[in-house]
């Protein structure tokens, strides 16, 4: 078994919360042109109470992303505070466009993903997938977005921390941001509300939902697109 702390609180305190979908942002949500990459560094996390403050955790990663298509972008993803603390974490998916955006009509992408957490010494491994629904609104002045959607996230395991039964094999989590898109640079801001029908109370960490209820969770992703 994994005795990191890091891998402990990822593996099983978020688990209530909805799994690893509190540790990053929407990876892909607008598919790049095809032919063209984009490079992104994301931060945030989770929202708890500490001893001194209320902040989100800064759970950092890295992600690359290729339009294979006008229609079809594939990302990759690494976790690097989980990987500073022996816990690799990588997330790898695909992002589709269903309905192109027009006029006021928003655009619908879905983005099925697989997260993997493996520890430094290869004794453990977890498998997640995830699937993502999201519907955007292009700006009318500008390459900016604003989106919001549900990510679905899906336990395998049959069994939690110390043996006990798993009962929550899909939690959703509903998100919302917006993308401010320059010709190569982009900002995005997310804001996540983690598995809103879960009760937040008697945990190990002290989550901030609301009406105790969920966790919410907040983040900052640059990117940088080439081609």
């Amino acid at each position: 078994m994994i005795k990191t702390p890091l891998f402990f609180f990822l593996s099983t305190a978020l688990i209530f919360a909805g799994g690893i979908t509190g540790c990053t942002n929407s990876r892909i949500v607008q598919p790049l042109n095809q032919g063209q990459w984009q490079a992104a560094f994301s931060t945030g996390g989770p929202i708890i109470d500490g001893d001194k403050s209320t902040q989100p955790l800064a759970l950092s990663s890295t992600s690359v992303a290729y339009g294979f298509s006008q229609r079809t972008t594939a990302f990759i993803g690494v976790g690097i505070s989980s990987a500073i603390h022996d816990v690799y974490h990588l997330d790898t998916g695909v992002t589709h466009e269903l309905i192109t955006p027009y006029d006021y009509q928003p655009g619908i992408t879905l983005t099925p993903q697989l997260n993997v957490f493996r520890d430094k010494n290869g004794l453990d491994t977890k498998f997640y997938p995830q699937i993502d629904i999201n519907a955007y609104w292009l700006s009318a002045f500008r390459d900016d977005f604003f989106y919001f959607g549900i990510s679905n996230w899906f336990e395998l395991a049959t069994k939690r921390a110390h043996q006990q039964k798993q009962k929550d094999h899909w939690i959703p989590s509903i998100h919302g941001g917006y993308t401010f898109q320059g010709n190569r640079y982009g900002l995005a801001l997310e804001l996540k509300y983690i598995a809103p029908t879960k009760n937040n109370q008697n945990q190990l960490i002290d989550y901030i939902g609301i009406e105790n209820q969920g966790v919410l969770g907040t983040y900052l992703s640059i990117s940088r697109k080439f081609k």
